[in-house]
C-alpha cells in the first residue's frame, strides 16, 4: 500500500488537550474529503517515556485518526479511520512503523461487527475474514514487538526512537505540546498555580496515569492495555469537607462503543465515594482528610492506577461573579461565583445567547468550555447560585494552514496564522507559537499585538518559516491571550 501525509486543523479540542489550534501531519491511506476536525494532545508513554499521543475527532467525538510519537515527534504508530454515511466504522488501517495491517467490513453482515476483513503486512492474496478479539490480539502482539525492539540497542527502531543525537549528547525532553494554560484572571503575567495531585504507580501493568493542567482543572488522564481513555475533570482548588463538581469523558480505541471499552467493567473512587464511569457531570462530597485518593478498580477491587490529590481549608466563597473580559473559542473559561461546588437547576452560562457546558465548580470557581463560535465581541450571561451578571466578552478564534504540506529533510514551508475576533482591542494580546517534531522555526515564537496591528476586520495576520532538519512528524501550536480590556 502506498502511503502519503495530509494536514489536519482544527480550532477547538475537548477539555484536558490542546486548548489552542494545532497544525500536525499524519498518514493515511487516500485523500478524504475535508471536514473539522477536533485535535487533542497528551502524554503517553505506550512506546517511549516522553512520547505523545495525537488524537483527531469529529463534532460527536468519533476518533478518526491516532498518532503515537516518540518525544521527539516521530510517528511510531498511525491507527485511522474511516466511517459510512451512516457514521460506522468502514475501515481501519494500522500503520505500525514499518508494519501496516488494514480491516473492513463484511459484506454478507452489513458492516455489523461479527466478522471482518483483516490482512497485515505486503500479502497479496484475498483478506481473510477474522472475528475482532483476533484483529485486536494481533495488533497488540505488533504493538509489543515494537515496544521491545525501540528498547533493545541492537535495532534500527532504538536507533531512530531512544539513541542519542548525532552531537552524542541524550536529546532533552521537549516542552509538552499543550501549551501554556490561558491567564484566566485576565493578566497574562500572572502564572497559573501548579497541579495538587500526583500520580501514583500502576499497580496492574498496561494501566497508566498522567494530569494535565489546563485553566481551573486537574485532568486525569487514565490509559488502559486496550489504549481506550478514561479523562477525569476535577477543579483545580477542592475544599476539605465540602461538595465539588467533576465531569468524565470516555474515549475509546479499537472497540468504538463505550458500553464495549475497558472503562465498562471497572470502579472509579473519588474519596470513599464510588462515582458512575459514563460520560458527564458527577458531584463529591470530600471528607476532612488534607489528601485524598482517586482510584481506579477492577471488578475484583485490585486497584489499578490513580492519583492522590490535596484539599485546601474552607473560605468563605466570593459574593460576586467575576469573569474575563476575553475567552478563545474552544478554551476553558473560569469564573470566580458564590457557588461551594454544586450549581442549582436553574443556573447557566450563557455565551452570545448559546449555553456553556459546565466541566467543573468548586468553593468560589466554576469552569466552562467555550462553544461559541463567532470570533469578535458579544455578551456572556451568567446566573450561578442566585446571583446573576452580564458583561462584554471578546471571543477569539485561530486559523492555521501551510503552503506544503509533505517535507523531506531540508524541505521549507510557510505557515499562516489569522487571529479573528480583535476589532476595538483596548489592551494587548499575545501570540504564543510553539513547535514541536522535526522542524525548527525562523521567526519569533512570543508576539505582542496592539490595535495598530489588527485590521479593519477585526483580525491579525503572520506567518512563520518552518525549516526540515529531517524527516518525521511536526506540530504547530497557537494560543493567544488578551490582557484584561477596562
Amino acid at each position: 500500500m502506498s502511503y502519503k501525509y495530509r494536514h489536519v486543523i482544527s480550532s477547538i479540542s475537548f477539555v484536558s488537550c490542546l486548548l489552542s489550534t494545532s497544525l500536525f501531519l499524519i498518514a493515511e491511506r487516500a485523500p478524504a474529503q475535508q471536514q473539522k476536525l477536533n485535535t487533542t494532545t497528551v502524554t503517553s508513554d505506550k512506546f517511549v517515556e516522553g512520547g505523545k499521543l495525537i488524537t483527531t475527532s469529529d463534532a460527536k467525538l468519533k476518533i478518526h485518526s491516532e498518532m503515537w510519537t516518540d518525544k521527539n515527534g516521530k510517528p511510531i504508530e498511525i491507527h485511522e479511520i474511516e466511517y459510512d454515511e451512516r457514521g460506522n466504522v468502514k475501515t481501519e488501517t494500522w500503520e505500525i512503523e514499518t508494519v501496516v495491517c488494514h480491516r473492513s467490513g463484511h459484506p454478507e453482515n452489513n458492516w455489523d461487527g461479527k466478522s471482518y476483513y483483516f490482512e497485515c503486512g505486503d500479502s497479496s492474496g484475498s483478506p481473510t475474514p477474522h472475528t475482532w478479539g483476533y484483529i485486536a490480539r494481533t495488533i497488540d502482539e505488533l504493538e509489543q514487538e515494537l515496544t521491545k525492539r525501540i528498547k533493545d540497542p541492537s535495532t534500527l527502531e532504538y536507533s531512530k526512537h531512544l539513541a542519542s543525537t548525532p552531537s552524542g549528547k541524550t536529546p532533552k525532553t521537549e516542552t509538552p505540546s499543550t501549551p501554556d494554560p490561558k491567564k484566566t484572571n485576565g493578566d497574562s503575567s500572572l502564572p497559573e498555580p501548579s497541579s495538587s495531585a500526583t500520580v501514583v504507580d500502576a499497580k496492574v501493568p498496561g494501566y497508566s496515569a498522567t494530569i494535565t493542567t489546563p485553566a481551573g482543572l486537574n485532568t486525569i488522564v487514565m490509559t488502559a492495555p486496550s489504549k481506550d481513555v478514561l479523562e477525569v475533570y476535577l477543579p483545580r482548588v477542592v475544599v476539605a469537607g465540602e461538595t465539588f463538581t467533576g465531569s468524565i469523558k470516555i474515549k475509546t480505541s479499537y472497540h468504538h462503543l463505550i458500553s464495549d471499552s475497558d472503562f465498562a467493567k471497572l470502579t472509579l473512587q473519588i474519596g470513599d465515594q464510588t462515582v458512575s464511569l459514563q460520560d458527564g457531570l458527577f458531584t463529591v462530597k470530600l471528607g476532612q482528610e488534607s489528601l485524598n485518593h482517586l482510584r481506579l478498580f477492577d471488578n475484583q477491587g485490585r486497584p489499578l492506577t490513580g492519583v492522590d490529590f490535596s484539599t485546601t481549608p474552607a473560605a468563605p466563597p466570593p459574593t460576586q461573579i467575576n469573569i474575563p473580559t476575553s475567552s478563545m473559542f474552544g478554551q476553558l473559561l473560569e469564573i470566580t461565583a458564590p457557588c461551594t461546588g454544586t450549581l442549582g437547576a436553574g443556573d447557566f452560562i450563557k455565551i452570545g445567547g448559546k449555553d456553556m457546558p459546565v466541566i467543573a465548580a468548586s468553593n468560589g470557581t466554576v469552569v466552562v468550555r467555550n462553544d461559541y463560535d463567532q470570533a469578535g465581541l458579544t455578551e456572556i450571561d451568567t446566573k450561578l447560585c442566585g446571583v446573576t451578571a452580564k458583561k462584554p466578552l471578546r471571543v477569539l478564534t485561530l486559523n492555521l494552514s501551510a503552503d506544503s504540506l509533505n517535507l523531506l529533510k531540508g524541505q521549507s514551508t510557510t505557515v499562516h496564522i489569522v487571529v479573528a475576533g480583535l476589532e476595538k482591542l483596548r489592551a494587548p494580546a499575545h501570540m504564543k507559537i510553539v513547535v514541536t517534531g522535526t522542524v525548527s522555526m525562523r521567526g519569533a515564537a512570543e508576539v505582542e499585538i496592539q490595535t495598530s496591528d489588527v485590521s479593519g476586520n477585526g483580525t491579525y495576520t503572520t506567518t512563520r518559516a518552518l525549516h526540515a532538519v529531517e524527516a518525521g512528524g511536526f506540530g504547530v501550536n497557537v494560543t493567544v491571550n488578551v490582557d484584561k480590556e477596562p
